[in-house]
């Protein structure tokens, strides 16, 4: 075999990771043996999340209590076979100017008013940078997403 391996290849993943070979030695006399052997593949983690669902975009009513959900949650999937063991974890790069946080686990989004309030008065939208990765420094891919504040009408 003379070609580079990747665990994502189709025609190494449907046999799960196992090449089979047969092995013949021979002794240029006539007399040969020959043997199976089974190379297992070993994932690499060498690919890079992926956004789903592109733009993330969703709405807030001003009233809503600190901790509320928003009903937003960004994925983002990693096509590595072994991705399990590389789970995509999600952080905001500008939480300080946006009152909202995310669950690095999941993706969702809920009204963190630590830093800021929300007041449709003051600031109708937020657009925040969300940044995705399965753990290695040079597997991060960033999104923005918009966040719009109702104004609660009385």
């Amino acid at each position: 075999m003379n070609q580079v391996v990747d665990s994502e290849d189709p025609d190494i993943y449907n046999v799960g990771g196992a090449l089979p070979y047969v092995v013949t030695v021979e002794d240029g006399v006539g007399n040969a043996n020959s043997t199976n052997i089974v190379i297992n593949i070993i994932d690499l983690n060498d690919c890079t999340p992926a956004f789903t669902n592109e733009p993330f975009e969703g709405s807030v009513m001003e009233d809503a209590a600190d901790g509320s959900p928003v009903g937003l949650t960004v994925t983002a999937v990693d096509a590595d076979v072994d991705a399990a063991s590389n789970p995509v974890r999600y952080f905001f790069t500008n939480e300080q100017l946006c009152p909202f946080s995310i669950v690095s686990t999941t993706g969702e989004i809920f009204v963190n008013e630590t830093f800021v309030s929300l007041d449709y008065e003051m600031e109708q939208e937020c657009t925040m940078i969300v940044q995705a990765s399965d753990g290695q420094s040079k597997h991060i891919v960033v999104q923005q997403l918009m966040t719009s504040f109702l104004n609660l009408f009385l």
